[in-house]
């Protein structure tokens, strides 16, 4: 499993990861739309005792512009879940979905903003420290990190430092 998401294990608590993910994501110009607590959901519902596990629905406005304007359908994808949960080893483990991995990425007006997302907001080694890697506590992504990744001609990566 996990072949359609984006998945890092870090060394924080979940509560610490789940405390800093808003503002993170809030850095990379995305809001927390919705919060879901499956915890609690699943003990209120039908009793059932489950692992800590919180979905935040993000949203980039200018984004979902984009990719709207582009393919109304594409909104049945948003917004973007980004899930956290508490690992087996009691660490918090972050994942999402692979935007590269979705029907989005087979349309060539949206997988330019699937392409962009992705850098912006997941695990890809040599890609990006816009968020997971700031959660974990690497270093700061630049123009050659994204590049390496990218290549050189990646539009993603045009505005970034050296």
């Amino acid at each position: 499993m996990g072949v359609f998401t984006l998945k890092t294990a870090t060394q924080r608590s979940y509560e610490d990861v789940l405390a800093r993910l808003p503002e993170l994501l809030k850095a990379e110009g995305f809001g927390v739309l919705t919060e879901i607590d499956v915890k609690a959901t699943l003990k209120q519902k039908i009793g059932a005792e489950f692992r800590k596990y919180k979905i935040l629905g993000a949203c980039n406005p200018s984004l979902a512009h984009r990719v709207l304007s582009a393919d109304l359908e594409v909104g049945a994808m948003l917004p973007c879940n980004v899930v956290v949960y508490e690992g087996d080893a009691g660490k918090a483990v972050v994942l999402a979905i692979d935007p590269m991995q979705t029907v989005a990425a087979a349309n060539p007006v949206v997988r330019p903003v699937a392409e962009e997302v992705k850098c912006l907001t997941l695990f890809t080694d040599g890609c990006t420290d816009f968020l997971f890697e700031k959660v974990i506590g690497k270093g700061p992504m630049d123009h050659a990190k994204c590049v390496e990744f990218w290549g050189e001609d990646a539009e993603v990566c045009k505005d970034l430092p050296s």
